[in-house]
């Protein structure tokens, strides 16, 4: 879990990086970000699957982003999860997330 002062928590913040910042995309996942406090929120609709498959997702998403936290300089990212992630094993998830982070930097 992502410690709390590292969690967008509103819905009215989430809205403004989604409407206000830029995105990345990959087949996986999109990026929204925006300049802020490094801090992120997860986007899991129901398309994705059952709630089991969504929490999941959510949980290798938010391990991902944790560990790349130090070099995010200051960004608020949504991360917002493509169907095709639930069928995506951890490192396929992983390389795809840390690639569009690595654009941040």
């Amino acid at each position: 879990m992502l410690p709390k002062v590292h969690r967008l928590t509103k819905s009215d913040e989430i809205k403004a990086v989604i409407r206000q910042g830029k995105r990345l995309s990959s087949p996986l996942a999109t990026i929204h970000y925006f300049q802020g406090s490094s801090r992120a929120a997860f986007v899991t609709p129901k398309t994705l699957g059952d709630a089991v498959t969504r929490n999941l997702v959510r949980r290798r998403a938010r391990e991902i982003v944790r560990g790349h936290l130090a070099s995010l300089k200051d960004y608020d990212l949504v991360v917002r999860l493509h169907p095709a992630s639930a069928e995506s094993t951890f490192g396929d998830l992983e390389s795809a997330l840390v690639s569009a982070l690595e654009k941040l930097s």
